[in-house]
């Protein structure tokens, strides 16, 4: 992950030795020439063959509009702002001095937001013209002093609870070194006073000095997946801390219980003479009682979906869990069972393209009575890894050595992937078509959706992110795929088999080059499953044939000459499942639309030394609920979004010294909302009312941006630089349950000089 290679692609930072697809693992053992040189004698003592797929890198979880920047929260009540400047240096005792320089700050970042943020008119600008934001752009802020260690952070995570934590036990606390394939394994029983706690959280604490490469975290609880992080990068060979929390109430039934939980935390990392740096790491588990009543309770208070005489909110409430099962699970089984050493897989599966394949039948017969099941579910974490680690900013094919000569190594395969999950009884199925010859085999492209982009903390320029990490670097989300339409279909003949399948395609239609990918993707999860006494979407029965249409649009458009490249890709799916249903004698129509959107440009200059990307990609679920005279009853969604603008430009390159000089300039946006709600008039996409509808039954939304702005040098004495930067967030949650804050971090020299948290 991060940095690597001796190549400056837009999005990769290099640290040592040229790389290519050519250094990846594959199903046997690695070989020299599969891995750089510094790495390969560390991994000769990794015997289990059927799982040494592993590579020296891994990443995973709207429309184009940027988010309002959160200045209420940066310039509000005078008076604790005072507090919050006393709290950060300890050395402001002159309340004159104060007001001067929190006026000076609100000045410096009304013209910053002014250019960035206010206009949304400047950022679709931005979108077509390269203009750095230079260190001469930034606020000069005033050198207010912080911890040298302060701790690495990423801002979209909470940062605190409205209560304390009821109990605290530690995990685990190792040193991560040699550990390439070797999961620390450890046990641990839970806290017996089950009526004490209805959240439950992991907090991890991470640090290392030296120099390393970021390193992805996985955490399985009997082999289910719970968490999946990643690493800093020690910044300047500097002592580098993290912090992160990740909420795991959705897996609480695992912990209710008297027995012992096997916990596996894998963390591959490899120590050499020039990679030498350590993970010190702390696990800890953390209970809180911060509702009253259970999950489903709290659900009904906080989002006004009781069941009562309306008709439409007693379905509203059903049809909740098709938007994002949050209830803990009666049942669940990890998606990856034929592993030794961790339920993780690597996709393209032994350099091939086929889909990997889970059966269903052996979770089916665990869970006893299956027919009395009220919903089914599946979590899938996907993380482009090695040459597919920064896939969004990868070129087609015939375009990925252009520059190798000058130092600049671009990856092929194009910008675009796309996530197919299939649910099939025929083994190993590409397409969703019923076979002709026989009725009973069928297949169903059940899910389509883009992975989420991630910048890992060596991505771009490691400079730009300490303390404050990027977007989704620390908990990457899993994607949520609900199979209950599919549950009566599976059920109608206890002895057919049937499998969920998934692949990673880079394109959506016919192209000029292939639909494959590079090396690799890292896949897990988990099939989940609730029993329909517990589960509120029992009342909801599906009934005949679903109905699966699909439309697809892929445009690649290239110029190009001696010394430079622009590349525009645009991509455009939709799938369409219709479902009828049966709720309360009354019969339905449901219609799911799996809306992706990716549109991609990217500019080499100077043989590579200037590059310019920008990058939109929305990927969307839409719920409509209509009665037979076609009368809609609800709408729903689940909408996200991802922005990106990006400049690299060389600055120098001293070939005796084999040093390289380049600044980074980025703004990086993500938002999501998640709506549902009980309406008489058809949907209509795209549209300003319909928006203004949107937020009135709004059940989680969240907005965050990043710019920021970094020099960085890559050296064989040690890779070295600073870095400034904006970051903010606004989160409002109504359900499962209701929180609401801002957070707005300035960084100046890779220290947070101000930190303002509103709730």
């Amino acid at each position: 992950m991060g940095t690597r290679g001796k190549e400056l692609s837009l999005y990769h930072a290099l640290h040592f030795g040229l790389k290519t697809e050519n250094n990846v693992n594959t199903e046997e053992n690695p070989t020299e020439e599969q891995l750089d040189s510094t790495m390969s004698e560390k991994l000769t003592d990794y015997s289990d063959e059927s799982d040494a797929e592993y590579s020296d890198a891994a990443i995973s979880e709207k429309e184009l509009l940027f988010p309002t920047p959160l200045t209420s929260s940066i310039t509000g009540d005078l008076e604790k702002q005072q507090q919050a400047f006393k709290k950060s240096t300890g050395r402001l005792h002159s309340k004159k001095l104060i007001t001067k320089l929190v006026f000076g700050l609100i000045i410096c970042l009304l013209l910053f937001f002014k250019g960035f943020f206010f206009n949304r008119q400047c950022f679709q600008s931005a979108l077509s013209n390269s203009k750095d934001f230079s260190e001469n752009e930034f606020p000069h802020l005033p050198g207010l002093p912080s911890k040298k260690n302060e701790s690495s952070f990423e801002i979209t995570l909470p940062a605190k609870h409205s209560a304390p934590p009821v109990r605290v036990d530690n995990l685990m606390t190792h040193k991560f070194a040699d550990t390439w394939g070797k999961p620390k394994v450890f046990h641990y029983k839970p806290w017996s006073a089950v009526e004490e706690y209805n959240f439950v959280e992991l907090e991890m604490k991470t640090s290392i000095e030296g120099t390393q490469y970021d390193r992805l975290v996985h955490i399985f609880v009997q082999n289910i997946t719970v968490w999946r992080s990643s690493t800093v990068e020690p910044l300047n060979r500097e002592l580098t801390k993290s912090k992160s929390y990740k909420d795991i109430t959705k897996y609480i039934s695992l912990f209710k219980t008297n027995e012992t939980l096997e916990f596996k935390f894998q963390l591959d990392n490899l120590v050499t003479a020039k990679l030498d740096g350590v993970f010190d790491v702390e696990l800890n588990i953390r209970y809180f009682n911060l509702r009253e009543g259970n999950q489903e309770h709290a659900l009904v208070e906080n989002t006004g979906c009781h069941m009562n005489k309306n008709r439409n909110s007693m379905i509203k409430n059903a049809l909740l869990h098709h938007v994002n099962p949050y209830s803990s699970p009666d049942h669940m089984e990890p998606v990856v069972t034929n592993r030794k050493v961790s339920p993780l897989m690597y996709f393209p599966h032994s350099q091939t393209q086929r889909p990997y394949s889970h059966p269903l039948k052996p979770f089916f017969k665990k869970t006893h009575q299956p027919k009395l099941l009220s919903h089914i579910a599946v979590e899938l974490f996907v993380s482009g890894n090695a040459a597919e680690e920064f896939w969004y900013s990868n070129v087609i094919d015939k375009y990925a050595g252009k520059f190798d000569q000058y130092g600049h190594s671009l990856l092929g395969h194009g910008p675009m992937r796309l996530l197919n999950v299939f649910l099939t009884n025929v083994s190993s199925a590409r397409t969703f078509e019923t076979s002709h010859e026989d009725q009973n085999k069928q297949t169903f492209l059940v899910h389509q959706s883009i992975p989420p982009p991630v910048i890992f903390t060596g991505g771009i320029s490691p400079a730009l992110w300490k303390p404050v990490v990027s977007i989704g670097a620390f908990d990457l989300k899993p994607i949520d795929i609900d199979l209950t339409p599919y549950l009566k279909t599976m059920l109608a003949n206890a002895e057919q088999e049937w499998f969920l399948e998934f692949e990673v395609v880079s394109a959506n239609g016919d192209t000029e080059y292939r639909d494959n990918v590079g090396n690799n993707w890292v896949i897990s999860g988990n099939v989940m499953a609730w029993d329909a006494i517990k589960d509120p979407a029992n009342d909801i029965e599906y009934i005949g044939d679903t109905k699966t249409t699909t439309s697809n649009n892929f445009i690649v458009e290239n110029k190009e000459g001696e010394d430079f490249l622009k590349q525009n890709v645009t991509s455009k799916s939709i799938l369409v499942h219709q479902h009828n249903i049966l709720f309360q004698d009354q019969n339905y129509n449901l219609t799911i639309h799996h809306i992706n959107k990716l549109v991609s440009n990217q500019t080499y200059k100077d043989f590579a030394d200037k590059q310019y990307n920008t990058l939109s990609i929305l990927s969307e679920k839409m719920f409509v609920l209509s009665n037979d005279k076609g009368s809609v009853h609800i709408n729903g969604g689940d909408k996200q979004h991802w922005a990106l603008v990006a400049n690299v430009d060389t600055l120098e390159t001293d070939e005796e010294l084999a040093e390289l000089s380049y600044k980074a300039n980025i703004v990086f946006d993500y938002s999501r909302k998640v709506f549902m709600d009980e309406s008489n008039e058809k949907l209509v996409f795209s549209n300003k009312e319909q928006d203004e509808i949107k937020n009135k039954n709004l059940l989680y939304h969240v907005t965050a941006s990043q710019v920021g702005s970094s020099k960085y040098t890559l050296s064989p004495k040690g890779n070295h630089g600073t870095g400034n930067g904006v970051h903010s967030v606004a989160v409002t949650r109504n359900w499962p349950w209701t929180e609401s804050y801002k957070r707005s971090v300035i960084v100046k020299n890779n220290k947070a000089v101000i930190d303002v948290i509103k709730t």
